[in-house]
């Protein structure tokens, strides 16, 4: 059986190891549409508002200011209006996930920290 050369749509990657075997483009493109889908499917936003925001912020995370590390930073919205707040670092976004967005849990972490 003769295998056809498979290319992606988007860059014209030839390279049969860099492709999954479902997906029309190579690894690399695809996990970037899926990046840019579901900042639009879910945050409603493209991916230059992503990197405008990203220079407004100096690359650095809203709270912590530290950079992104081994991940890009995360875009943080309010659960309860779906309203973009900022970009943020993994711990950062882990942990107002983990508190539920709410601040006075977060007061009393910081009152527990202090004693």
């Amino acid at each position: 059986m003769l295998k056809f050369p498979k290319f992606c749509k988007k860059c014209g990657e030839t390279d049969q190891s860099k492709f999954s075997p479902t997906a029309p483009y190579c690894k690399l493109c695809h996990a970037e549409w899926q990046r840019d889908h579901r900042l639009k499917r879910i945050y409603g936003d493209t991916r230059e508002a992503y990197e405008a925001r990203k220079v407004a912020q100096g690359n650095k995370c809203a709270i912590c200011g530290d950079g992104p590390g081994k991940r890009a930073l995360h875009f943080d919205h309010a659960h309860t209006t779906g309203a973009a707040r900022g970009l943020l670092c993994f711990r950062c976004n882990q942990t107002l996930g983990r508190v539920r967005d709410d601040p006075s849990l977060l007061d009393a972490m910081a009152a527990y920290l202090r004693q």
